[in-house]
């Protein structure tokens, strides 16, 4: 018959696993976003498509006033990023904690001895 403190430990440990897959998902969630913003950074990037029937002045004064509308739409794509990517850096902190604990708790439940 199991004891009971190993019985206790072996929940612990499930719930320690339960955990660290929270944190799992949470880091995922967290590194797609940062995917999708790097995405839409990209998009600002892309070359603007040529229009042969428009005049040379008109398809300049469009380049420039997308450069114009651009620029901040950068600012604040880096910035979105920029808080993504703390915010990912920190649950991957918790995730190997939670890996750590369960880990930890594991195999102090698979020890005979308790």
């Amino acid at each position: 018959m199991k004891r009971p403190e190993s019985e206790r430990l072996n929940r612990l440990a499930a719930i320690a696993a339960l955990i660290r897959d929270q944190h799992q998902a949470a880091v995922a969630r967290h590194a797609a976003a940062c995917a999708r913003t790097r995405g839409l950074l990209v998009d600002l990037d892309a070359p603007m498509p040529t229009l042969s029937e428009l005049p040379m002045p008109a398809l300049e004064t469009a380049a420039i006033q997308h450069t114009i509308w651009s620029r901040p739409q950068r600012i604040r794509l880096n910035e979105r990023l920029a808080l993504q990517t703390a915010a990912r850096l920190n649950a991957e902190a918790e995730l190997r904690n939670a890996f750590g604990r369960a880990l930890a708790l594991a195999r102090l439940a698979e020890r005979k001895d308790l």
